[in-house]
């Protein structure tokens, strides 16, 4: 678990055609099992199933996502979910994936910061 540049992710995903975008998601997947210390589905299977269903897991893995990152955050009553999931249709998942390593980032900013 370390720091990403969102930026060198987003460019890095372009350049490839969307291949690195699939190690990213990998590894957004993973990171968040194991912050929120959950034993949901591995970032290798949650690709193939969104593979699978189309996409349509992987509007639920970001909702799912933004649950996980408001538990973190602490967010009481703001849910950000809804948010993921919808930008998640309209862009293909980038967006999503870039706001959680963001907000990612911030948490391990945080986190190392109070020690």
């Amino acid at each position: 678990m370390k720091k990403k540049s969102v930026t060198q992710c987003i460019i890095l995903s372009l350049i490839t055609c969307g291949i690195y975008g699939m190690f990213w998601y990998v590894e957004l997947v993973d990171t968040l099992n194991t912050l929120t210390k959950t034993k949901n589905m591995s970032g290798i299977s949650t690709l193939l199933l969104t593979w699978i269903t189309c996409g349509t897991y992987g509007i639920y893995w970001a909702y799912q996502a933004g649950k996980a990152i408001d538990e973190l955050k602490s967010n009481d009553g703001l849910s950000y979910g809804f948010i993921y999931a919808i930008l998640y249709v309209f862009t293909g998942g980038i967006v999503p994936y870039a706001i959680i390593q963001n907000e990612l980032n911030n948490y391990y900013d945080d986190l190392y910061n109070k020690h």
